[in-house]
């Protein structure tokens, strides 16, 4: 008997690699989304790379927190957003506002397909998300 579940899995596993788990497969799935725009100056492949690693650890870091704390309105989750995408550029100068608020609404919004089973804590503050 194949379960709604089982189904679930299946899918998410075609489009998203989550062998570092679900909230990885979200965040690179999102940097997908947005980095064939993303300019880099003099740059070879391996500092892009060691570049955006360490961005999504502190980037996963930030959502978890986000996600997880309690929001009372659209205001205070705007102010949030704000900052992080603001925080994302700082550290990764190359970034642009747009793409950082791709990165983290396309994050959010895959983290939320995958539900609470997977990312704990993603419904409880959806109301707000972009």
């Amino acid at each position: 008997m194949i379960t709604e579940t089982l189904k679930e899995d299946f899918y998410i596993r075609i489009y998203f690699n989550v062998n570092d788990g679900f909230d990885y497969a979200g965040l690179r799935r999102a940097y997908l989304d947005f980095n064939r725009t993303l300019k880099i100056q003099n740059k070879d492949q391996i500092q892009r790379n060691s570049k955006r690693n360490e961005i999504e650890r502190k980037l996963n870091s930030e959502l978890k927190r986000i996600i997880s704390v309690d929001i009372k309105s659209q205001d205070e989750f705007d102010d949030y957003h704000k900052k992080t995408c603001l925080f994302l550029v700082n550290e990764w100068n190359e970034l642009t506002i747009g793409q950082a608020q791709k990165w983290i609404n396309m994050t959010l919004k895959y983290w939320l397909l995958f539900g609470n089973k997977r990312i704990d804590a993603i419904e409880k503050n959806a109301q707000y998300f972009h």
